[in-house]
């Protein structure tokens, strides 16, 4: 009977941590994935998805402020001479 891989869900945040220390290993990607079970579209699918979404969340915090005008005057209360 063959066994099935169980496929590994990571958050961003995991995929960070791979990103990071593959980065700093000695260890070319291919031999880095293949220790650690991943696979090469697996990886450089995760990657640009990571990127993608901090790079869009980047440029939505890049967006000019919008503004609302507010009339002070409906909200002061007369003073009685």
């Amino acid at each position: 009977m063959e066994q099935q891989k169980v496929r590994r869900h990571r958050t961003a945040r995991e995929w960070e941590a791979v990103f990071a220390a593959q980065a700093s290993s000695v260890l070319s990607l291919k031999a880095y994935c293949q220790r650690h079970g991943i696979t090469l579209s697996g990886f450089y699918n995760a990657r640009s998805r990571v990127k993608s979404k901090a790079k869009s969340l980047v440029s939505s915090l890049d967006a000019p402020a919008e503004f609302i005008g507010i009339l002070l005057d409906a909200l002061l209360v007369p003073v009685p001479p």
